[in-house]
């Protein structure tokens, strides 16, 4: 019992840092896809990015209500654990601050 109770403090603190990386990760993801993509494509990187963010939001109740029944901390650890991935994979994105942004696709590709 007393090792189910370290596993759920665990699962906490997963959590928290995951709620954290995630908030910054989803406020991110439209700061850069605007200065990341060209104009002639920007709204359907806004889309798709957008898209992406609210079906995760869609998925987690099947994704979680499943893995409650194999241990009740379980769901709150693989979410922490993918909130603080995708926090962590914002740092790889590139410096923007004082570049001249893409302005066509190939420019883009090569950026940063």
């Amino acid at each position: 019992s007393s090792f189910l109770a370290d596993l759920e403090d665990v699962a906490t603190a997963f959590s928290v840092v995951g709620k954290a990386g995630i908030s910054g990760a989803f406020g991110a993801v439209y700061v850069y896809t605007g200065e990341l993509n060209p104009t002639n494509i920007r709204n359907i990187a806004f889309g798709t990015a957008s898209m992406f963010a609210r079906i995760s939001g869609m998925a987690a109740p099947f994704i979680g209500g499943p893995l409650v029944n194999l241990w009740v901390g379980l769901p709150t650890l693989v979410f922490g654990i993918f909130g603080i991935v995708s926090g962590s994979l914002v740092l790889l994105l590139p410096e923007t601050f004082g570049q001249t942004l893409p302005e066509t696709v190939e420019e883009a590709e090569n950026f940063g």
